[in-house]
């Protein structure tokens, strides 16, 4: 991401208060990222703004804040929870998709977030299967990942096992 400069920081301060979700987002993204040391405080201000229906505003804010240096591990493990509850299945293919780029940016080896992207390819969306098929197949590209999906599969209930070995099988 491109950083502030601080002769424009000001301006990126009082967009944060623009009524469009995408333009707080935005503003909120590169200020934590060109002043961490000042993020809590920009992450306090915003706490509580949800966004539009597929949350783009809240999953940047959770990503954020779990690499904040504002937040103890307790709070990151809330943060964490939340992206992962975003991810399940309850919720619209716009959210889970926001919450899985998001996971796959902080923790794509952990065991809720392969679960979570394997159950994707399942949806009735086929873009949202896409992008979930897309990820698996280049992730699986990686032996260490590649190695985890496969001691997942051998202790996964059937439904789970059977999409694992599905993907682990393709092109061998």
């Amino acid at each position: 991401t491109e950083i502030v400069p601080l002769e424009n920081k000001i301006i990126f301060e009082t967009l944060m208060l623009d009524p469009s979700y995408r333009t707080k987002e935005l503003a909120l993204f590169r200020l934590c990222n060109s002043f961490p040391n000042e993020s809590g405080a920009y992450l306090k201000q915003t706490d509580k703004i949800i966004g539009l229906n597929d949350k783009s505003f809240r999953t940047t804010w959770l990503q954020l804040a779990y690499r904040s240096k504002a937040y103890n591990a307790s709070e990151k493990d809330v943060f964490f929870n939340e992206l992962l509850a975003y991810a399940d299945v309850t919720y619209e293919s716009s959210v889970r998709q926001n919450a899985l780029e998001v996971l796959l940016r902080l923790a794509p080896n952990d065991e809720r977030v392969i679960e979570l992207l394997f159950k994707a390819t399942v949806h009735h969306k086929w873009q949202f299967t896409l992008f979930a098929r897309t990820k698996i197949r280049a992730l699986l590209q990686d032996a260490t990942y590649r190695q985890k999906v496969a001691q997942l599969a051998e202790n996964a209930p059937s439904e789970i096992k059977i999409l694992y070995f599905k993907f682990l099988n393709e092109n061998n």
